[in-house]
């Protein structure tokens, strides 16, 4: 589980946006790992288990029926 919450905060940061995920993807959605019970980010809820956030916001579009919150419909729009 350690690995998924570095790797969260990972893409969660400046750095990943100079080319781990594209720019803008997870800008203004607050990702909320269930299975970690810890957040990241701001802006309307990603919920769901660590490794479906992270599959999530690295494009993998299977991740999100297993996520919840207004984040998701933000999250497939830059997807």
């Amino acid at each position: 589980m350690a690995s998924w919450r570095v790797i969260l905060t990972h893409l969660y940061s400046p750095q990943a946006r100079k080319g781990t995920i594209p720019r803008q993807r997870a800008e203004g959605i607050a990702g909320h790992a269930t299975d970690l019970d810890e957040s990241w980010g701001s802006g309307p809820p990603l919920i769901g288990p660590a490794e479906a956030l992270v599959m999530a916001l690295a494009g993998r579009t299977v991740a999100f029926d297993d996520l919840a919150g207004g984040g998701v419909a933000v999250l497939r729009s830059r997807v």
